[in-house]
């Protein structure tokens, strides 16, 4: 039986947190995306697994890579499951989103007992 070879190319409508988002809480809690057609175009097959890329949607300087089972007629085995931003894009949402784990956090003793002052300066002024 002949195999026929996968399309050159396909489109797929992805959604994409909006370009203005810069917070944690817009991410979260607005959750405002557009929807972007992108192109992935076929990089090369190996045995019946083709591999796509595309332009990132977000930063058009990052790829999206997905790899996508052929079948012998050249389709798709399964509608190709492709992730909506690059690598770098993912990591600066999740940077966004992921509390931070170094100092300065906000919930250091340190940074308490600096508000704890701050409030008893406040309070004690009020009576003076």
């Amino acid at each position: 039986m002949a195999h026929h070879p996968p399309p050159a190319s396909f489109q797929q409508s992805l959604p994409v947190p909006e370009a203005g988002y810069r917070t944690a809480i817009a991410i979260k809690h607005e959750g405002r995306m557009t929807e972007a057609l992108v192109t992935f175009t076929l990089r090369h097959q190996e045995g019946t697994t083709a591999t796509y890329a595309a332009p990132c949607p977000r930063c058009a300087a990052g790829e999206i890579v997905v790899p996508v089972e052929i079948t012998a007629d050249g389709g798709f085995a399964e509608a190709p499951a492709c992730p909506a931003l690059c690598l770098a894009c993912e990591d600066a949402l999740d940077a966004i989103l992921e509390p931070t784990t170094g100092p300065g956090v906000g919930d250091e003793p340190g940074d308490r007992a600096t508000l704890g002052k701050y409030l008893k300066a406040m309070t004690t002024r009020s009576w003076d």
